[in-house]
């Protein structure tokens, strides 16, 4: 996660910036699966991002680059599946504020998806299935922000780190769940004090992401 400086290449944003000039131009053209994604990041900067503060709109964008790299398939659309794994891509290269803005616009996400990935123009249209409601979001990354308190704890004591069980697991997940939300206080203290090495991040506009999200 942390080593996505690509979007400052002038290769990518000069490729963005002709399919932007395409998306504007026609509906007719089709793309290849290989420009899906700078399609999609042109479509989300005309229309979702714009409604996100800085920081939710760069938070955004880079997940939205996990589910689209995590998975070939683009032709079946798993969301639940995607959204699983690119988290479990993810896990602790993140601080936990970063779960919290995807928890809290997961909906307006997942819309975006649902309406704009059909609408790419391939040669055959992508078909979106298993939806991620709101108690599903809930679920997944109380049980991932669980996961990551292990790996954060127990990540260079791997002896440890195999002893911990799928009911400790379980047990800290329900913790962190109040209700249809999640406790991001308990979250916060759990975690807090596990913070990103930043001398690690070579990329500049990565780095300041990150240094935001710590707060």
């Amino acid at each position: 996660m942390v080593k996505q400086g690509y979007f400052a290449k002038s290769s990518r944003t000069k490729r963005m910036n002709q399919l932007k000039r395409r998306v504007k131009k026609t509906s007719q053209a089709t793309i290849k699966e290989q420009q899906v994604l700078d399609f999609i990041l042109v479509r989300y900067g005309l229309t979702l991002k714009k409604h996100f503060s800085a920081i939710q709109g760069e938070t955004i964008q880079r997940f939205i680059i996990e589910m689209i790299n995590v998975d070939d398939d683009y032709q079946n659309w798993d969301m639940e599946k995607r959204f699983n794994l690119a988290i479990k891509k993810i896990a602790t290269q993140v601080p936990w504020r970063f779960y919290k803005i995807i928890f809290e616009d997961w909906g307006k996400l997942q819309s975006f998806f649902n309406k704009e990935l059909p609408a790419i123009p391939l040669t055959s249209k992508i078909i979106v299935d298993h939806l991620v409601e709101q108690v599903g979001i809930i679920d997944l990354i109380a049980q991932q922000l669980s996961i990551n308190f292990y790996l954060l704890t127990f990540g260079n004591n791997p002896q440890m780190l195999a002893k911990v069980s799928k009911q400790q697991i379980e047990q800290l997940q329900a913790s962190l769940v109040s209700g249809s939300q999640i406790n991001w206080d308990k979250v916060a203290s759990l975690l807090d004090d596990h913070q990103i090495n930043l001398n690690l991040v070579s990329d500049s506009a990565t780095k300041k992401w990150l240094s935001d999200l710590l707060g």
